[in-house]
């Protein structure tokens, strides 16, 4: 997990964590990242896949498609 500033570990699989969130406020943009939708400042498609920016102090980008669960 990583919450902007600092990363976590979760014993928690994705899948786990991903039925605890709201889904109002947060979405699976990867088989590895669950981001909160308030915090996505742009989108950079290509293809099958892409990337979501994420406003945190410093922009952070995390990959998007191969929506796989577990």
């Amino acid at each position: 997990m990583f919450d902007g500033a600092a990363a976590y570990f979760c014993s928690l699989s994705i899948g786990e964590v991903e039925q605890r969130l709201d889904p109002q406020r947060f979405a699976r943009v990867h088989r590895s990242h669950i981001v909160d939708v308030e915090r996505v400042v742009g989108a950079k498609f290509s293809g099958d896949g892409g990337a979501v920016e994420l406003a945190e102090g410093e922009r952070y980008t995390v990959p998007e498609g191969d929506k796989k669960t577990n």
